[in-house]
């Protein structure tokens, strides 16, 4: 270090090597100093020094930075390092054996002393003299039985003093096992809640938890339940399954209710939240005894039979659940195994297609006679009907009722495309019906799901509900194209039959020409069949309708019967005035031919006759609750007539 730093003492007001000294000490190098220069330039001189000092250090590094860099891997100490932390843990590992050995010796010398111990205090509880009304003698000896376990585990069986005293130990567990069964059986006779207390605490503190409910399931729950679940108990109850239901609910309340309330106890030391006898001993012996004694109330053969046993079970769970009393007590009793297979017993698919079989059955006879509507809607309502409805099969049967709509929906569309393709087979007292039976579907489907669906399903998700509805909708789709097509048939089979008759309007120039007739004074009779179909339609066939409806119908009729109508009378005008012609020609050839006859030629009777049969017409449609002035089609035709008859003709 003196020759890196190449600086002279004699520059300074101070001597450099005072720093290198052993007993170099600031307090005295300050003092002594301080009076040879003062202390303005002691601070000058130690400042210039400490900028020789960090300039020397930075050529230094320069100069040997590699060595610098290298430092680590030059090291000579790591062995030496290395040694002494083998020996340091060398001699670590040997304290740490005397340390254990220690203990071992220790917890073996403790075993006899634990054993005499438990021995006093299990021959005091055993004493019919001693006076222990709380338990704390058991709760003593429970704790001694701990530490003697302790001591064993840390022992082991290898050492001969524990094989001595391993007899003995057993005999001592199997005496403290006896007591606390004899104490835990005797609370619950009595009904003593603060023994059951100490008694369930004591086995708590043995972390034998399923010993206590076990023993209560053996000595109390099973003599019980045997009784109680059994083909005789079910035979003699007057309500059948539900009163077998309450009997053992009975039991839950008056035996085992003393138990549930010591161990649902939230304060100071009689707090023992790791028991719960309803869910490890009722529940298990209960559903056991259910599968050996009573298997046929899972038989699924009968669904109405099934139903009621399903229903009457799972309000008997809900009761059971309801004394559980805790969210924790009830989720236990659901992951518990012996819940899985009770819920598991019964076949819900084998009664869904059962019921299935029942509503489709109904629904393809109906279908097959004709009557679909009310049966649609029967079929939709047992879905959710109490009796067939059950909360497990909810996906089912609302797949079902979209089934149903779909079906009935396919089944008109087919009837629909025979009768398009090969027309006639459908009355029109049909096609009113269907009309009627979609009208009516339609209208309950509107509240089908708040009013039927939704009352059987508390409690269901906002979100669920929006799924429902729109899935709803989806399926009514299908059904929205059903009435044009049926008022399109209804129109077509009006028009059909009221044009049958139309056809003698083409008759009549045959009627009047060259007959001598008198001037036609009233509609020809096939106006009045013509509109006779109409008149049968709305006085029978649409009783059912309503007037809105029924009046809607008749007005299409109506254009398209004036529409029809008119190209046959214009037809009839064409040929009149063809022949007209033909007759004047004539009678310029020759010009003596006769005038005409004071009541008109036959073609002014036959325009005439043309004329007062549209006028009939339009009077027998405004008798059916039409306004024919207001129809364009009539208009058109009144108006041919009175152009071709030379006046106008009044319309109705």
């Amino acid at each position: 270090m003196k020759e890196i730093v190449g600086f002279e003492s004699s520059q300074l007001c101070f001597n450099k090597e005072e720093f290198f000294k052993d007993e170099f000490s600031v307090d005295g190098f300050v003092l002594r100093y301080r009076q040879q220069a003062g202390l303005e330039s002691l601070r000058t001189d130690l400042g210039m020094y400490l900028k020789v000092l960090r300039s020397s250090m930075i050529d230094l590094i320069n100069r040997d930075y590699a060595d610098f860099v290298n430092l680590s891997s030059n090291l000579s100490v790591r062995r030496s390092f290395d040694e002494l932390l083998e020996q340091t843990g060398g001699r670590m590992a040997r304290l740490h054996e005397v340390r254990a050995q220690k203990q071992y010796l220790r917890l073996l010398g403790s075993l006899p002393g634990y054993l005499d111990r438990l021995q006093a205090l299990l021959a005091s509880a055993d004493d019919p003299e001693s006076c222990d009304p709380d338990g704390d003698t058991l709760e003593r000896a429970a704790s001694e039985y701990n530490q003697l376990t302790y001591a064993l585990g840390h022992c082991g069986e290898g050492a001969a003093l524990v094989g001595r005293l391993r007899p003995r130990v057993d005999a001592l567990a199997g005496r403290l096992q006896e007591r606390l069964r004899a104490a835990l059986l005797a609370g619950l006779e009595r009904r003593d809640s603060e023994r059951l207390t100490h008694v369930l605490r004591v086995f708590a503190t043995l972390d034998q938890v399923s010993v206590a409910e076990a023993l209560f399931r053996d000595r109390v729950v099973e003599p019980y339940m045997e009784e109680a679940i059994s083909p005789a108990a079910l035979r003699d109850s007057p309500r059948g399954l539900r009163g077998l239901y309450d009997n053992v609910l009975r039991f839950v309340s008056e035996r085992a209710g003393l138990l549930v309330s010591v161990t649902r106890r939230e304060h100071g030391t009689h707090t023992a939240p790791r028991y719960d006898f309803l869910v490890n001993a009722v529940w298990p012996c209960i559903v056991e005894k259910l599968e050996q004694q009573l298997p046929a109330i899972f038989a699924p053969g009968n669904p109405n039979t099934l139903y009621e046993r399903y229903t009457a079970s799972m309000e008997f769970v809900e009761r059971f659940e309801r004394a559980c009393g805790t969210v924790s007590s009830v989720e236990r009793l659901r992951a518990h195994e012996a819940y899985d297979i009770f819920m598991k017993k019964w076949n819900l698919p084998v009664y869904y297609q059962i019921r299935l079989q029942e509503t489709g059955g109904a629904l393809e006879s109906a279908l097959a006679s004709g009557a679909a509507g009310p049966a649609v809607w029967l079929a939709l309502q047992r879905c959710w009907s109490s009796g067939v409805f059950l909360r497990p099969l909810t996906h089912r049967f609302w797949q079902l009722s979209l089934q149903i709509v779909s079906r009935y929906a396919t089944w008109l569309t087919d009837r629909l495309a025979a009768e398009e393709r090969q027309s006639g087979e459908m009355s029109l007292e049909e096609c009113v019906r269907h009309l009627a039976e979609l009208a009516e579907l339609e209208r309950r489907l509107d509240s089908f799901l708040e009013e039927t669906v939704l009352p059987a399903l508390p409690g269901l998700p906002d979100e669920a509900v929006h799924s429902l509805r729109a899935s709803l909708a989806t399926g009514r789709a299908r059904l929205a194209p059903l009435p044009a097509r049926l008022r399109s048939l209804l129109t077509e089979r009006l028009v059909a039959a009221a044009a049958e008759p139309m056809r003698a309007v083409l008759e009549i120039p045959r009627l009047y020409r060259r007959t001598n007739r008198d001037p036609p004074a009233a509609a020809s009779a096939y106006v009045a069949a013509m509109v006779a179909p109409l008149r049968q339609f709305a006085d029978t066939v649409c009783a059912g309708l309503d007037g809105p409806v029924t009046a809607g119908h008749l007005t299409g009729v109506a254009t398209q019967l004036c529409t029809l109508y008119g190209d046959k009378v214009a037809q009839v005008l064409t040929s009149v005035q063809k022949m007209e012609e033909s007759l004047r020609k004539l009678k310029k050839s020759r010009p003596g031919a006769a005038a005409a006859p004071a009541g008109g030629t036959d073609d002014d009777k036959i325009r005439r006759q043309l004329a007062l049969d549209v006028a009939g017409l339009g009077g027998r449609l405004t008798a059916l609750g039409l306004a024919a002035d207001r129809l364009a089609e009539y208009r058109a035709l009144l108006a041919l007539v009175a152009a071709a008859d030379g006046s106008q003709t009044d319309g109705p």
